[in-house]
Parts: structure tokens; sequence; C-alpha cells
């Protein structure tokens, strides 16, 4: 009889997605279309079990903290693309930051951010 896989933590599904995404970037920058990535994550991102997508939420709120990063607009479109209302107290943070900056992309990505917490928390009142 075969032993049942051990279920991934959050520790391994960070660690897996992050070496994912250097692998996917490094490949796709050497083509010279890193837009590409968002698709690749993509399809992994379909492929995971409930239980791992959960995770896999985490691991991409969290790289909604990392300014000015790829995968910071990766995480912004995953996000969106999934509806993932968990993500919405890091768009909240990653809105307040944006407010507050002072780059020039900094009201564009305000805007994106809160177009995304819109689409969120439409016709949520709960939310």
């Amino acid at each position: 009889m075969e032993e049942a896989a051990e279920p991934l933590d959050l520790d391994a599904v960070r660690e897996l997605m992050n070496a994912f995404w250097d692998r996917v970037m490094l490949q796709r920058s050497k083509e010279k279309d890193p837009q590409l990535a968002l698709g690749d994550l993509d399809a992994v991102y379909q492929r995971l079990d409930a239980h791992e997508r959960q995770l896999a939420d985490v691991v991409i709120s969290e790289w909604l903290a990392q300014d000015g990063t790829d995968r910071q607009f990766t995480a912004i479109s995953m996000i969106d693309r999934h509806g993932t209302v968990s993500a919405l107290p890091a768009l909240r943070a990653a809105e307040a930051r944006f407010e507050t900056a002072s780059g020039p992309s900094a009201p564009y990505d305000w805007a994106k951010v809160n177009r995304v917490i819109g689409r969120l928390v439409d016709g949520r009142p709960d939310l």
C-alpha cells in the first residue's frame, strides 16, 4: 500500500512558489518577455487543490508587500483574476502605501489596487 503524500505547509508552498517564480522570470527575461510569467504562474495555480490554493493565496498576498517588484504586480493581477477575497487586508495595506508614495507610478498603482478592491467587495457589504 502506498502512503499518501504529506500535505504541504505554508513554508513549503512559499519556497516552491518563490523558486518557481525565480525560474520562470529568469527564463522569461532571456526570452525578453517577462509578462508571460503571469500566464505561467496562473497555469500552475489552476492545477492546485483547494488546500494548496489557500496557501498559495497567502504567499501571493505576501508578494504585495514587495514594493516595485514584478512579484507585487503579478500578485495584484492574480488576486484580481481569481477574486481572492482573503487578500483584501494585503490590498488595503498596499493601497495605503501607494496613497502616500511619491514615485511617478504611485497614482496609477493606487488606482489599480483600488479597482481590484472595488471588484472584490462589490455587492458584498460584509467585507
